[in-house]
């Protein structure tokens, strides 16, 4: 296992620093399942190319935990290509790929 170290700043790691250190130790790819402020900050840097959005029947209301905790871009709030849809028990599972 290696261990990769990166900047802090107050609210978490420096996103870019994060994925600069992953580039150069030739990762390629990455699953993310942060919650909901790691995932708007992917998608705000424009660094999503697919995403993985599960439904299910409970609706926890204000209160709830968010999927997201902002808005994306434009440029990236548009443009995605539904590629999977399925029934997971009770849930559901939308894949949704970038139109680039």
């Amino acid at each position: 296992m290696r261990v990769l170290t990166v900047p802090r700043r107050p609210g978490g790691l420096v996103l870019e620093a994060a994925l600069a250190a992953l580039w150069e130790a030739d990762v390629r790819s990455v699953l993310c399942e942060g919650g909901g402020r790691l995932g708007s900050a992917l998608l705000a840097a424009d660094r999503v190319a697919r995403l993985y959005l599960f439904v299910a029947p409970k609706i926890y209301g204000p209160d709830g935990p968010p999927a997201f905790t902002s808005v994306p871009p434009p440029a990236v709030a548009g443009g995605w290509v539904r590629t999977d849809l399925r029934e997971l028990g009770p849930d559901v599972l939308m894949v949704l790929d970038r139109a680039w």
